[in-house]
């Protein structure tokens, strides 16, 4: 993933179009499935390290470069099930060992070389537009990335993260994670 910057005109919008399970091909609306849809924002730099030590369980990671993060930092860990882990507050960071403690305990596997993400702020709940068509991308799930969003300044290295979770196909759990950067060009 390459790294952009930011220049901020006016709020961004955010938007992920036409979802569908591809298994069923049945569109996921908050509709028809209560999907919920949301997006978060993570600082690039600070979300460089990685998991060093395998973890499956507490409230403890070793990471592989634990002098990116400060205490009050959020954390959110990727698991092996590509899931993200909203990891809470870093409550403490030994540098000798690179041991950095979270709030909420990891549930399930994060290997090694698992992605370790700085959020700047809360999740934003992302409102369904349109109507729901397979194929069609004149409808989804959209919200703004305000100017004023916490932490974000201009010129930051930022990493858009939209969560989808939803029950479409009658119960079957699903969650897809884009990776986007929301930016302008800087040259225009």
């Amino acid at each position: 993933m390459s790294l952009k910057q930011i220049k901020y005109l006016t709020d961004t919008p955010v938007e992920l179009l036409g979802p569908y399970d591809s298994a069923t091909l049945i569109p996921i609306s908050d509709a028809d499935t209560s999907a919920v849809c949301s997006y978060s924002v993570y600082d690039t730099i600070k979300s460089a390290g990685t998991v060093a030590l395998a973890v499956a369980s507490g409230t403890a990671i070793v990471a592989s470069n634990a002098s990116l993060y400060v205490v009050g930092d959020t954390l959110a860990i990727r698991l092996d099930d590509k899931t993200l882990h909203d990891g809470g507050l870093i409550t403490a960071i030994d540098l000798d060992t690179g041991i950095v403690d979270i709030t909420n305990a990891i549930p399930s596997n994060a290997s090694v070389g698992s992605e370790l993400l700085v959020a700047l702020g809360a999740a934003v709940n992302m409102p369904e537009f349109g109507t729901p068509v397979v194929g069609r991308i004149d409808w989804g799930f959209r919200a703004l990335l305000a100017d004023t969003y916490l932490g974000l300044k201009l010129w930051m290295f930022i990493d858009i993260v939209i969560s989808l979770i939803g029950t479409p196909g009658g119960g079957m759990d699903r969650r897809d994670v884009i990776h986007a950067q929301m930016v302008e060009n800087i040259d225009s």
